[in-house]
């Protein structure tokens, strides 16, 4: 299997691929241990890119830990970590637990998409913990199933829920390569983003303008 092309970035802001437009790039230097109160310096420095979305002129802030060349090299997507957007633009409807995962789903789309779809898989399972869906003991194959009923959910959003608790396993197991290709983080990212919306979101929102229809009579 031909290893993913991790060269096109995804931008999570509007759900898109895209292409990123170098805006400043910062660099601090790793402390290490003290000796005789002074601070020893380590030859690593820790790197901050900012970087543009060219589709929707977004902002978008990378972060790459122990950069061994000294801050002098191109942004690597593949070590790279997404630390802006970082998911807490999620209204408050959702639960932290939800939110935690989707955080750092959203961390490792770029860098590791099988990483990405495990964590939406664990963004699943917490759901279903959260709406006190089955046991943790169950396949979660069924636990959603009770969790589609219990729910109501339209039979798309069903089927939603069930590509993301397949594509989850692949991040679940050990792989020499990667199983999840780039192109497959877009649909995967709008399918967890409309589950949340269905479970979480729009059930809130429903709530809150039936009673300031009730208020307004």
């Amino acid at each position: 299997m031909m290893r993913p092309d991790y060269r096109q970035p995804f931008c999570p802001l509007h759900g898109h691929f895209t292409v990123l437009r170098h805006v400043h790039k910062s660099t601090c230097r790793v402390l290490g241990d003290t000796y005789n109160e002074r601070a020893s310096v380590d030859p690593r420095v820790n790197t901050y890119f900012i970087e543009e979305c060219v589709v929707c002129d977004g902002p978008l802030i990378y972060f790459v830990e122990d950069d061994l060349t000294d801050g002098n090299a191109e942004i690597d997507l593949t070590r790279a970590m997404m630390v802006f957007p970082d998911g807490g633009d999620l209204p408050n409807s959702v639960p932290i637990e939800i939110a935690r995962y989707y955080k750092r789903a959203v961390a490792s789309m770029n860098s590791a998409p099988d990483d990405f779809a495990y964590n939406v898989r664990k963004g699943l399972e917490a759901i279903c913990i959260n709406k006190r869906v089955g046991t943790e003991s169950e396949p979660l194959v069924r636990r959603i199933e009770v969790l589609v009923s219990q729910e109501d959910l339209p039979p798309l959003v069903e089927k939603m829920v069930q590509a993301l608790r397949k594509v989850g396993n692949f991040g679940a197991h050990v792989s020499v390569e990667p199983k999840l290709m780039p192109e497959h983080v877009p649909a995967i990212f709008l399918f967890f983003n409309t589950v949340i919306k269905y479970v979480y979101v729009l059930p809130d929102e429903v709530h809150r303008f039936e009673r300031y229809l009730t208020e307004v009579k």
